[in-house]
């Protein structure tokens, strides 16, 4: 944070693609004095090369997918595919069940406002999240995701999601 933690603790943004979205992230917080306490936790991965970076990807942000997409997916991309892709329940496993309570152990967080913010790929695993659990964080920003992926498929998850929403303000 750039100034101390309100009574109710900072702010805190989870970025996916930390290595590109941190700097971004961090220069728009010191303009903003509402952000100037926010926590900002880019998730990134080791400096590798270009294919390497791309396949760890596609392991963290996607979700399983139907075999018949993965046969459409064009040769000259394939490399950047890993045989590992579709492993996002376990990456929002590490960030819920691992990273924010460590984030939490270690920074007075204020549990009214998380966000979790993805682009691209990232952005799809920020939506996918969303309509699964919700109540993982307070904010969702998806810039520009991936919707395509998979033929659409993440469109199907909205109706659910919004019964879920509705059934939830019912109960109140």
């Amino acid at each position: 944070p750039i100034k101390p933690a309100s009574d109710k603790g900072s702010p805190i943004i989870y970025l996916t693609d930390g290595n590109q979205q941190f700097i971004t992230m961090y220069a728009a917080a010191a303009r903003q004095r509402s952000m100037a306490d926010s926590v900002i936790v880019g998730i990134g991965y080791p400096p590798t090369e270009r294919n390497e970076f791309y396949r760890l990807r596609t392991r963290d942000f996607l979700f399983p997918v139907a075999e018949n997409w993965w046969k459409s997916i064009p040769p000259q991309h394939r490399s950047y595919i890993g045989s590992d892709a579709g492993g996002a329940e376990q990456f929002a496993k590490f960030i819920v069940g691992t990273l924010k309570p460590e984030i939490e152990r270690c920074y007075r967080i204020d549990h009214d406002r998380q966000m979790l913010f993805g682009h691209s790929l990232g952005g799809l695993f920020v939506l996918h999240l969303m309509f699964q659990q919700p109540e993982a964080f307070n904010l969702y920003c998806a810039a520009s995701p991936s919707i395509w992926v998979n033929d659409r498929s993440i469109l199907e998850e909205i109706p659910d999601f919004l019964n879920r929403l509705s059934e939830t303000r019912d109960r109140r």
